[in-house]
């Protein structure tokens, strides 16, 4: 399960599914847990997505601006994107000569998407508001990327900045940057909490609207050189992780239990 099973199944339907399955294999503990909660204790397992960091997600050689965000994620109101202009905003006023940049890449859907919503219009309204109390482009709006040119672009930032204003299931954009060597700053909802630990991965903020909170944090990494340094070691072996090579085995794993006690039940191979 990639999302809350109870936005697919009732709890009428519940039993009959269970009765059906083996196992349910779920993306995060969050997942797995919610699910108990909802349905009862039933089979279920943890099976982490995977990045491929092999390729286009890992980190470049060559500059990273010091005083630079990237926000990646669809242009809705529970991946928290105004909450990142705004805190982008909260940076300037508290540090008006670092010009404080903030990148987002993301259209209205998953994928490439042409169409506007009215919370779109809001974010492009406050990112030239913000843009105009600065006198220039601190807020730039990149819409929708490529994979590979999405990696060479985040490749140049210092932190990722999401301020989920959801319980995300788990979180693969925050894999996906921090094996390009960025910081992630990000509320604890759902499973953010299990790809990044709190001080020694990357930052989690309790109140995912509290963006004086973010503001803080960020300028109090922005000043320690030495604090970022091991906090970017720390966010890039915690992405490793989650590679395929880890996400095979444990599927590898799983099945191998789940046959070994088909046998056990059946009695035959």
């Amino acid at each position: 399960m990639h999302n809350d099973l109870s936005a697919y199944v009732g709890q009428a339907e519940f039993p009959a599914l269970k009765a059906a399955v083996d196992s349910f294999a779920y993306c995060s503990r969050y997942l797995m847990q919610k699910a108990a909660r909802d349905f009862g204790p039933h089979p279920g397992v943890v099976l982490y997505n995977c990045v491929d960091t092999s390729h286009s997600f890992r980190p470049a050689a060559g500059a990273r601006h010091p005083k630079s965000l990237a926000f990646v994620g669809r242009l809705v109101p529970e991946k928290g994107v105004l909450e990142a202009i705004r805190v982008c905003q909260a940076l300037n006023a508290a540090d008006p000569e670092a010009d404080w940049t903030l990148d987002t890449y993301g259209g209205a859907a998953p994928g490439v998407s042409s169409y506007e919503t009215d919370y779109m219009r809001q974010v492009g309204a406050l990112s030239a508001a913000v843009n105009r109390e600065a006198g220039k482009d601190v807020v730039r709006l990149r819409g929708h990327v490529g994979h590979e040119r999405l990696a060479e672009s985040l490749a140049r930032s210092t932190f990722f900045l999401y301020p989920c204003q959801w319980d995300e299931p788990f979180g693969m954009v925050l894999i996906e940057a921090m094996a390009l060597g960025l910081i992630p700053v990000a509320s604890r909802k759902g499973g953010i909490g299990e790809i990044v630990d709190h001080g020694v991965s990357g930052i989690l903020i309790d109140e995912a609207g509290d963006e004086q909170r973010f503001a803080s944090e960020i300028l109090r990494l922005s000043g320690n050189p030495e604090a970022l340094d091991a906090l970017r070691r720390a966010a890039l072996d915690r992405a490793r992780r989650f590679s395929p090579e880890n996400a095979a085995q444990d599927l590898r794993a799983l099945l191998e239990r789940l046959h070994v006690s088909a046998v056990t039940v059946g009695g035959s191979a």
